[in-house]
């Protein structure tokens, strides 16, 4: 606890900021990871071994085709708005 206390008492506020920022991303992330391990579970337990073997593939299949879509439009985007933003300020 000591060097806890002693830490936080050199961190400047923005760092502090980005810590607790950090463990909350991080505790959300290992809850999303049981969560869709329960999940697994559960199709698997209902679907049986073919219908969960045809679930995943349709799963694959559609996450697939989203990346291909999207093709790096919504980095485009970003950067294209944030430009146009940049002009509109000068």
């Amino acid at each position: 606890m000591g060097m806890r206390l002693w830490l936080m008492g050199h961190l400047d506020d923005h760092f502090r900021d980005i810590l607790s920022g950090a463990a909350i991303t991080f505790g959300l992330k290992i809850m999303g990871m049981g969560l869709m391990f329960a999940f697994n579970v559960l199709v698997a337990r209902l679907l049986g071994v073919a219908n969960t073997g045809l679930f995943f593939l349709a799963l694959t299949l559609l996450q697939m085709a989203a990346t291909v879509a999207l093709w790096g439009l919504d980095n485009a985007t970003l950067r294209f708005i944030s430009g146009f933003a940049a002009k509109e300020r000068c």
